[in-house]
């Protein structure tokens, strides 16, 4: 009772925004730092709100992804229950591990998966608190070093509260052979990033040893795709209908202009994979 409902649509919109869309950066005359509508504001407000209106025990989990990331639901279901986690009273913040800043690792903003403890502690205690809203919105300050509202993105301001106000560390999502299950570029890219080759490329700064590359990236058990190209109209449903498309339509080919290319049979081990997931799903519901 007395609280809103979900928009039938699932999408919540949030209002009260403070900053304009536009004038991100400096000045270019006076080089003063510009107010902008960053996305640290929005996962901050979309927390603040899920926080406030929510029970705790409404959802086991709640997800963070980038408007131009492939989702799937099914495979983080079985992950979650793989690890055997409590989500009403374990923390947890999971996803790729970004540690190319070593002072503030973070989960990239591709997939952030989050236990309801963990929300539910950081919308209450630390986003709702006074000292997050007192900051101008175009004050400056360190987003390594501070939990509160300000520029920068939204990332890595998620770490630093998490981190410095609740103890809560990133948690990484490679499998046991170093293959991430968030792909930060499209599978055909990072099928050929070679970490000798690559040198000083951020992606690889201050990752373990033991992360793959090349054939050796990318788990076949993915909970996220994630990549630029995808803000592209329709390429997120080249995707689906590949993975999820009828069989009997669906060409053998991820990537017709290159037969022999490594992700053919890569995208043919998701799909797979994805169908012995649903199965699985589906058998245990019967039960």
């Amino acid at each position: 009772p007395g609280v809103p409902p979900l928009p039938t649509d699932n999408v919540v919109v949030l209002n009260n925004m403070k900053r304009p869309w536009h004038r991100c950066g400096k000045h270019a005359k006076t080089g003063q730092l510009l107010e902008c509508r960053h996305i640290w504001e929005k996962v901050w407000k979309s927390l603040q709100w899920t926080s406030q209106h929510l029970e705790p025990t409404a959802y086991d989990w709640y997800v963070k992804t980038d408007w131009d990331s492939f989702v799937f639901p099914e495979m983080i279901r079985a992950y979650v229950q793989k690890q055997g986690w409590s989500p009403h009273t374990e923390h947890h913040y999971v996803g790729h591990e970004d540690v190319h800043v070593l002072e503030t690792p973070f989960i990239s903003g591709a997939m952030q998966l989050f236990s309801a403890k963990t929300v539910f502690e950081l919308g209450r205690n630390v986003l709702s608190h006074p000292n997050m809203t007192a900051n101008p919105p175009n004050a400056t300050h360190n987003p390594n070093t501070h939990c509160m509202d300000g520029p920068g993105q939204a990332d890595r301001p998620t770490a630093v509260c998490l981190q410095r106000e609740l103890q809560i560390r990133p948690e990484s999502t490679r499998d046991d052979q170093g293959r991430e299950r968030v792909l930060l570029a499209p599978a055909q890219l990072m099928l050929a990033w070679n970490r000798s080759a690559q040198g000083d490329f951020w992606y690889w700064k201050h990752k373990p040893s033991t992360v793959g590359d090349m054939e050796h990236c990318c788990s076949p058990w993915p909970l996220a795709f994630h990549g630029s190209p995808y803000k592209k109209l329709g390429e997120l449903y080249t995707i689906d209908h590949f993975l999820y498309g009828n069989n009997n339509k669906t060409t053998d080919l991820f990537w017709p202009r290159k037969v022999d290319h490594p992700v053919n049979p890569y995208m043919r081990a998701v799909r797979r994979n994805l169908q012995a997931t649903r199965e699985r799903e589906e058998a245990q519901q019967s039960q």
